[in-house]
């Protein structure tokens, strides 16, 4: 027998039957016990029918994921040298700029110094010919505006671009001191981390309000197979 048409009859009958059961379970009223008996019996035809239709694909699902594990894989360890080789020029370059700005900083602060000498010498002469003390202070407040200069050097251009960032991490035993701000649920995996716990303790104390939290009691149903 061809496996392959084996398979497929298969799944397409797996298919037929949870459409069948949908449908019966959309017309199906529960309105005595025997309703009620009926639909369980239904209930545990589906989850019968639900552990075929997982066992079916396991298989094809195992597959799959095995191959794209082995593609990503591969990928890596071609990307890895680029990785590492990114890092490093990066790293090169990051050290050169901040040597580079480094001595520019020091020529500046160099003829800010300069200039203050200077100014500061003339107030001084100024002060002994007894020039008027406005002037003097005038003098004294020039010697502390920022030196414009013209750079030494022309600025670094090219298709590598640097600009500021941080990195950040908690600090054991000063959680309690995180803003508020920081803490309140804005993506969706922080409101679901945020939901997990809520529900776990609201299944802890029974259902017990919680501020910012909507409690609603509801049943969950479990059904064993045939």
């Amino acid at each position: 027998m061809n496996k392959a048409l084996t398979t497929t009859t298969m799944g397409e009958d797996l298919h037929k039957r949870a459409t069948s059961i949908e449908v019966h379970c959309c017309t199906l009223d529960i309105m005595t016990d025997y309703d009620y008996t009926q639909g369980d019996k239904k209930a545990s035809e589906i989850a019968s029918l639900t552990k075929g239709v997982k066992d079916y694909w396991k298989d094809t699902k195992s597959g799959a994921y095995d191959n794209w594990k082995n593609i990503c894989a591969k990928e890596d360890e071609m990307l890895s040298p680029l990785v590492r080789a990114k890092k490093l020029l990066t790293d090169k370059l990051g050290i050169y700029r901040a040597e580079r700005a480094k001595a520019e900083a020091l020529k500046q602060q160099e003829a800010q110094d300069r200039l203050r000498e200077e100014q500061e010498y003339e107030a001084f002469k100024l002060a002994e010919e007894g020039v008027a003390p406005e002037a003097v202070d005038a003098i004294m407040e020039a010697a502390e505006a920022p030196v414009q200069i013209t750079p030494s050097q022309l600025e670094l251009r090219g298709n590598t671009s640097f600009s500021v960032t941080y990195e950040v991490s908690i600090i054991p035993g000063l959680e309690h001191e995180i803003p508020m701000e920081l803490l309140i649920p804005t993506t969706a995996g922080h409101i679901k981390a945020v939901l997990a716990k809520a529900k776990a303790k609201a299944k802890l104390t029974g259902g017990k309000p919680i501020p910012g939290i909507k409690v609603v009691q509801t049943q969950q149903a479990r059904t064993r197979t045939a």
